[in-house]
């Protein structure tokens, strides 16, 4: 298995570095909760139950990041588990973007994702192979890729915010693909889950990789219908191309080590420091 060193052991903790590139995150409960999806739902740390209305929440500002991390240093210095950290998917939840996430499970859900990311079914499949045995991930699959804690795997993508997409796909199955979209959120690393860690691949943390713009077979699969789908790209001129803003992972001292996890700056390597810095 992939080792855990470097993870911080309160996820909260990162959620100032993805608020910092625009992600509208969200407390999620811990893995230890009495609830039917534990680690899952969204969870609200000052009035210590889940949350409502968690789909029309924007980008959070810093003083209710403030309060979240305290309330839950409060829990962790009680005994109990830290509360994992999520995002919403759909418009607006990318900065003026929209935010795409594509959730694969089993052969199935691998093969779908990898026909999106334009790469071979048994190569990806390989791919996460080797990294669950060694930690290396030897394929680049041009956007923010995360393996989910129940050995699954989140794509991330962007699109503009007036899309008028649908999610798609199955909801809460183990052996295909889930695209979503307004009214879905996602658990995001360093979260723990009941069956393991959420953890970036290597080399494809939204740092380091950006969020590609959605492949044009995305967008087709999620329209409404009647929705004007974008035309399909020539092969020269892929989407991934579109240049990702370049920001800090936050304002503060944390950044992505060589692999994609959240550090102290003083454990980054010169260059990952840089590119940190959006240099």
């Amino acid at each position: 298995m992939p080792s855990t060193e470097g993870h911080f052991a309160v996820p909260m903790e990162t959620a100032a570095a993805y608020a910092g590139l625009g992600l509208v995150v969200i407390p999620e409960c811990a893995p230890t909760c009495d609830c039917n999806n534990p680690g899952k739902r969204p969870w609200d740390p000052i009035d210590h139950q889940h949350m409502r209305g968690w789909s029309q929440r924007g980008v959070p500002t810093r003083s209710t990041l403030e309060s979240w991390a305290d309330a839950d240093a409060e829990t962790v210095a009680a005994g109990q588990a830290p509360l994992n950290i999520g995002c919403l998917a759909g418009p607006r939840a990318l900065g003026d973007d929209a935010l795409i996430g594509a959730d694969a499970d089993g052969p199935r859900g691998i093969a779908e994702v990898a026909a999106h990311l334009g790469v071979e079914a048994s190569p990806l499949a390989a791919a996460l192979t080797e990294y669950r045995a060694s930690g290396r991930f030897p394929l680049s699959l041009g956007t923010a890729t995360y393996r989910t804690q129940s050995d699954g795997l989140r794509v991330l993508w962007r699109t503009s915010r007036d899309a008028l997409l649908r999610t798609v796909g199955q909801d809460g199955g183990h052996n295909g693909l889930r695209l979503m979209w307004r009214g879905q959120q996602m658990v995001l690393p360093p979260s723990v889950g009941p069956d393991g860690i959420y953890s970036w691949l290597p080399g494809h943390s939204p740092w380091q990789v950006g969020i590609a713009p959605a492949p044009w077979s995305v967008l087709a699969a999620m329209q409404i219908e009647q929705t004007a789908v974008p035309a399909k790209p020539r092969s020269d001129r892929s989407p991934s191309a579109v240049p990702w803003p370049t920001v800090p992972a936050c304002d503060g001292d944390l950044g992505p080590d060589s692999d994609g996890r959240l550090v102290p700056a003083a454990q980054l390597p010169y260059d990952q420091a840089l590119l940190r810095d959006g240099l």
